[in-house]
């Protein structure tokens, strides 16, 4: 049976320099996130930090890097270690639905903070797409409303500049922290990613934020960073991209219809699948 990862750290001992000696170790998920597993770790006095054990050695000098760029974003990291990772445990709370304007400013200059580093990568948008596009079984989408989704994408694609760049992924209330003195932290130690500039917001703008919120984020957003590029179309290529990544990835995996309803309905209305002049152009190539 394989060794736990709960007995390999309390065999392996890491970060002994930091910790001393590791006295207790929590998983903090049942399941295997994307880039790896977290912990909660004791040392002989007490004190608390989180472990993140990373899936690969590869993944493990991805984080350690990107953190290492924008140190502030996070708890306090102190290094890496194979493929641990070890940060401060932060005592406090995670993002409620009644949170004041203020925390989600504070979440829109982290953002900005990140955007303002220029971390450029290339990738290509398209590709990605397309590639998506073609797996989503046609129970969702036919083959022909297919093919005015992707007549959408190269329209704002051809349209818009959208550079790729380093970016708080996953913008969600539970991979934020707010300590007791109501300081804000990023605190999935994986999510900073390079990605299209501004889909980790566009994200948050369609699935979870409040108009209040929304105003909130962008203010503080704007103090540190110009929000000019995200105009109308450039959220809805945005958002599209979103909700077309939502869809292939909850349909991949099994996830009911209705888990995955909302972001359907969105491609549909704003990719005018259900206008009159794409119902006219069905019957007329039936």
């Amino acid at each position: 049976m394989p060794e736990r990862m709960v007995d390999i750290i309390l065999r392996q001992q890491p970060f002994q320099r930091v910790i001393g000696r590791v006295r207790e170790v929590v998983s903090l998920q049942s399941e295997r996130a994307v880039s790896g597993r977290t912990f909660k770790v004791t040392d002989r006095n007490g004190k608390l930090y989180k472990l993140h054990s990373a899936d690969s050695l590869k993944t493990a000098l991805l984080i350690e890097r990107n953190v290492s760029l924008a140190p502030h974003v996070f708890p306090q990291f102190y290094g890496r270690e194979g493929r641990f990772l070890l940060f401060d445990w932060i005592e406090g709370r995670t993002l409620t639905k009644e949170e004041s304007p203020d925390v989600y400013e504070k979440i829109g200059r982290l953002c900005a903070d990140v955007h303002n580093l220029n971390d450029v990568q290339e990738k290509d948008l398209a590709e990605e797409f397309f590639s998506r596009l073609a797996k989503i079984s046609t129970d969702i989408f036919t083959d022909q409303e297919k093919s005015f989704i992707a007549d959408t994408f190269r329209n704002l694609n051809q349209k818009l500049r959208v550079d790729i760049v380093l970016g708080i992924n996953d913008i969600h209330r539970v991979n934020f922290m707010v300590d007791f003195q109501d300081n804000v932290y990023f605190v999935d130690e994986g999510g900073l990613l390079h990605q299209a500039k501004g889909l980790g917001q566009a994200r948050a703008f369609l699935s979870w934020f409040t108009a209040e919120a929304r105003h909130a984020f962008e203010q503080g957003y704007k103090e540190k960073h110009s929000l000019d590029y995200f105009d109308k179309d450039y959220e809805k290529f945005m958002t599209l991209m979103e909700c077309l990544r939502a869809i292939f990835y909850r349909s991949t995996h099994n996830v009911p219809k209705e888990k995955f309803a909302t972001e359907v309905e969105w491609i549909r209305a704003q990719c005018g699948l259900n206008s009159v002049f794409y119902r006219m152009r069905r019957w007329w190539n039936a």
